[in-house]
């Protein structure tokens, strides 16, 4: 309920401008009056087959199905393995990650900022964007005029990534919840975070809703328009670089200066090292304390300190999630480092190459879309984001996730464990911590966001205006 009502209070803030559109309307007394153009929505277009016109709401459809089974099904389990040497047991799970207990156990133990984020992101987001996607495909533009229906698909598009801000949270608890103990020669503990089938059906959700974003964007700029091409423009023909062209806004025309342009590439050059750098740089570092930190320092001194960046994660998960080369882990693991590392790396690179280059002007459309597909899919911010979240409080997550199963260890450990603890007397604790090399990683989405993504925008709006290539 919680993630519902936040996610319409993002809903109502993003599509202000629509909606207070729609209440003039409705106030008006127009609604009942207006005679509306069904055969002008996307869906009955005449420039798009009937088999698209019907599969792309079956499809929304089966979307919104994965998100509720992946809702309604466990994402993780805790596990532990107790190694006598000649037996392995294998308890029931101590803790088992739904997002919907998540949240609520989150915000029971007062994890706000996380349960706040993942409510929002990741339970209300997913189907709030395929609702107001199967509305834009058969809205009739007296509902949702171009200016509006042009805003919103564009934003869709942008914004859906957002929904994985639960996947790399889970990611997050792989590897920092993962330990071995030895406590004897015969007696070895494992404990793992292993993904369970909510996990992959909510990830494989969230690809095919950013596809099915990449459809809408498309299909209404065919509708709109924006694809169209004229027949004189050759295949060898260059257009001028986006760089050297005339901007329209509403306050008039612009170009950019000399300086302004090498500000612009110095900005993006920032943008690409800065995010290289941050996803080889250890951004972040998980410490065991109490009675496991004690135990994991004798049986391996400094094990009980781990220090990772978005490349050490990538290599990690087989090992943490005790699932070694398994198709699963491994389908997880290279979908983390493609939306945190590939794909800002190729959208930052596509975007220096759209502004400074002379491209094709045939193809220019086609080099505008993929360049909006890359930053769709490029999701270091959102890693960022949970991070930071999830770093602030997973101390007190553990907490929580333990409960009242190591109080009587945790009185002995009080009365007892002197100072040989550092204080810290508790059968378990995880302290988690940014480093100093952190800077970088919140550089990069600071640019990404404030300079990329508007960047990318500002070239979309010369390539599709309707005077574009007469200013080549």
């Amino acid at each position: 309920l919680s993630g519902a009502i936040l996610g319409i209070i993002l809903a109502v803030i993003m599509n202000w401008k629509s909606i207070h559109s729609a209440i003039q309307y409705c106030w008006s007394g127009k609604l009942g009056k207006t005679k509306y153009s069904w055969d002008k929505t996307i869906y009955r277009s005449p420039l798009i087959s009937r088999w698209v016109a019907i599969s792309m709401p079956l499809l929304l459809l089966g979307n919104e199905a994965l998100f509720l089974i992946s809702n309604n099904t466990y994402g993780a389990l805790v596990e532990m393995e107790i190694d006598l040497g000649d037996q392995v047991i294998t308890p029931d799970p101590i803790f088992k990650f739904g997002l919907a207990n998540s949240v609520r156990d989150m915000w029971n133990a007062q994890v706000y900022a996380l349960a706040v984020l993942i409510a929002m992101f990741s339970a209300a987001w997913p189907h709030l964007k395929l609702g107001a996607m199967y509305f834009c495909w058969f809205a009739p533009p007296e509902i949702l005029n171009r200016s509006n229906m042009s805003f919103m698909v564009s934003w869709l598009d942008a914004l859906g990534k957002w929904s994985l801000i639960d996947t790399f949270v889970m990611v997050l608890f792989m590897v920092s919840f993962a330990f071995d103990l030895e406590l004897a020669d015969n007696l070895k503990v494992y404990v793992t975070v292993k993904p369970d089938i909510g996990f992959y059906t909510f990830l494989y959700a969230t690809m095919l809703s950013l596809f099915l974003g990449h459809g809408l964007a498309y299909y209404w700029k065919l509708v709109d328009g924006k694809l169209v091409v004229p027949k004189d423009i050759k295949n060898s023909t260059l257009a001028k670089p986006v760089m050297n062209q005339t901007f329209s806004t509403a306050k008039g025309k612009f170009t950019f200066t000399y300086l302004g342009n090498a500000l612009v590439v110095l900005s993006i050059l920032v943008s690409l090292i800065a995010s290289c750098v941050a996803c080889y740089d250890k951004v972040m570092n998980f410490e065991f304390k109490g009675l496991t930190g004690a135990i994991l320092e004798k049986s391996d001194p400094g094990s009980s300190t781990a220090a990772y960046s978005v490349l050490d994660i990538f290599s990690a998960l087989p090992e943490k999630s005790g699932m070694g080369n398994d198709a699963g882990i491994v389908s997880i693991q290279y979908s983390f480092l493609f939306f945190t590392l590939a794909m800002p790396v190729i959208f930052i690179v596509m975007l220096l190459c759209m502004w400074c280059f002379p491209l094709p002007a045939k193809f220019q459309h086609t080099l505008n879309a993929l360049l909006e597909v890359a930053q769709a899919w490029s999701a270091l911010e959102v890693f960022a984001i949970a991070i930071a979240a999830s770093l602030l409080e997973i101390q007190q997550f553990a907490t929580f996730i333990i409960g009242s199963s190591c109080d009587t260890i945790n009185a002995y450990l009080e009365e007892n464990a002197g100072t040989r603890l550092d204080g810290d007397d508790s059968c378990f604790d995880v302290i988690a911590t940014l480093r100093a090399p952190s800077w970088t990683l919140f550089l990069a989405v600071f640019l990404l966001i404030f300079f990329c993504l508007p960047l990318t925008r500002l070239i979309g709006s010369v390539i599709e205006g309707d005077d574009h290539m007469n200013k080549n």
